[in-house]
């Protein structure tokens, strides 16, 4: 059991950009965040690339160590960021999490752009607005609540993995450790978007749901994840998010390992996808 567990991580591991480029010095942060998740003070991540620095919370489970293990490595879709969004644009980051991607893509669009971003559980809405705050994106907005298809509350579902915390299915879920949270639509916030990044495990679809305003007149580039097991454990269909751009004349992408795009034609079980609309 604790072999395959180990050689499970290896794979995860050795699949990652950013320890193909530098794997002993992943592994002396991984092992140094082992520590440094003893310590219950937050902590610092500076990414030299963008000049961005985050304060994230001591976990050993999630987001906070991998950001920490792999900085501007930890999603290949960072990296493609500069090269879709430009000074001036109005963006939306929701499922925002600690704000890597919110202040990036502050960084990109700059005082003459906006951004919306949206984190619904308590903990990591309070360092995202920290870390607004530390990177002077005064440009940006910070909601407290989550996005789908209707307006009200609902429970969002705490997972030992606070980045995979999720709408809940019904407050009668055995064992259920959960906040309540108010929802939005969000074509109720957002006037309009060049791109929205969806980051929602599972409830992209829902999310665009409440995003049809902005779909049909802003016409927004959407990168989105795609989460089998999230969507089903919701009742939704895996590739519903896909399916509905579909229907809005998107085509799809995958950021590779070399940087560039490349056309997918049917939707992946567990990624990142970025929508296009056509000309």
């Amino acid at each position: 059991m604790l072999s395959s567990m180990l050689a499970s991580k290896l794979r995860y591991l050795s699949d990652q950009a950013a320890f193909r480029e530098d794997p002993v010095g992943v592994l002396l942060r991984l092992g140094w965040w082992w520590l440094r998740s003893r310590i219950p003070y937050p902590a610092s991540i500076y990414f030299k690339k963008w000049d961005l620095s985050l304060s994230v919370p001591p976990r050993w489970r999630g987001a906070a160590k991998l950001l920490y293990a792999f900085r501007e490595r930890f999603e290949l879709e960072l990296g493609a960021l500069p090269h879709l969004v430009g000074p001036g644009a109005c963006v939306v980051d929701v499922g925002a999490c600690y704000g890597i991607y919110a202040c990036l893509l502050g960084r990109l669009v700059g005082p003459a752009g906006k951004v919306y971003a949206f984190e619904p559980a308590q903990e990591a809405f309070v360092f995202l607005e920290r870390n607004l705050g530390r990177n002077a994106i005064t440009w940006a907005e910070a909601h407290r609540v989550a996005c789908a298809d209707f307006r009200g509350e609902a429970l969002l579902r705490h997972e030992p993995d606070p980045s995979r915390n999720a709408l809940a299915l019904s407050s009668l879920e055995k064992n259920l450790q959960a906040e309540k949270v108010k929802v939005v639509l969000l074509d109720d916030v957002v006037p309009q978007a060049d791109f929205l990044k969806l980051d929602v495990e599972g409830s992209e679809e829902l999310v665009l749901k409440g995003a049809m305003r902005l779909l049909t007149e802003s016409r927004p580039m959407v990168l989105f994840e795609v989460n089998t097991g999230a969507a089903c454990r919701l009742g939704l269909e895996p590739a519903g998010a896909w399916r509905l751009l579909s229907a809005f004349g998107y085509r799809f992408f995958r950021v590779e390992r070399s940087g560039e795009l490349s056309r997918i034609e049917e939707p992946l079980s567990y990624n990142n996808i970025l929508a296009l609309p056509r000309a």
